[in-house]
């Protein structure tokens, strides 16, 4: 009688160790810790929600492909959810890049690419991950880099950072995934010769280095 008893205890802990747990949001920081959201499109309206269970506040930014914040060119557009109905309206069908991020729990993620389909209803889902820091140096493979300051940044996105004078660099807080990122002078406005180079920041890993070697 005992044993029914203690076996019928255990499968009642097991029942409610597997229930209630939030799926939504594991962890307490750290790599770790995910928020789900998806976006709803209908034509041209994008529309932000979450999943059952994540109280969070979220915010996305959607950017046309070659938007560039140091030269305030290109289209971006911001949207908080519960606010404004969380929903924004682009210019035009097209492809845009979806920036999706909880400045609470410091959790983002970057979706590039997306077309948008006129008369046609998509669901895009991402994962928030903890943000990543990435260091780096700009190196020269011939001769020692100039004391000229660079920008470097991801096109079609508000990653952006300054070289300082040593040529070393520090992006805050950026999304893990794999970028491409374009490195120029600082004084050269247009971006007429600039160098692109693919990095990804790990998924496990909360600071990265990254030494780009200019042509």
């Amino acid at each position: 009688m005992k044993s029914c008893t203690l076996i019928t205890s255990v499968i009642l802990l097991i029942f409610l160790a597997l229930h209630c747990v939030d799926m939504s949001i594991s962890g307490n920081g750290g790599s770790s810790e995910t928020v789900n959201a998806k976006v709803i499109i209908t034509d041209t309206v994008a529309t932000l929600t979450d999943y059952q269970g994540n109280d969070f506040g979220l915010i996305m930014e959607v950017f046309s492909t070659d938007y560039r914040p140091y030269e305030k060119y290109g289209f971006r557009v911001k949207v908080e959810k519960g606010k404004s109905g969380g929903s924004v309206a682009l210019p035009s069908n097209g492809v845009y890049n979806f920036h999706i991020y909880c400045e609470e729990k410091k959790l983002s993620c970057f979706m590039t690419n997306t077309t948008m389909k006129k008369g046609t209803v998509d669901t895009l889902t991402c994962t928030l991950l903890s943000e990543c820091i990435v260091d780096g140096k700009l190196l020269s493979g011939n001769e020692t880099v100039s004391d000229k300051r660079y920008v470097l940044s991801v096109p079609g996105s508000p990653f952006i950072c300054i070289s300082d004078e040593k040529q070393q660099f520090t992006f805050g807080a950026i999304p893990r995934g794999s970028f491409s990122l374009a490195v120029r002078p600082k004084e050269q406005r247009l971006l007429i010769a600039q160098a692109k180079y693919v990095f990804k920041v790990d998924e496990i890993t909360e600071r990265t280095r990254l030494d780009i070697v200019l042509p």
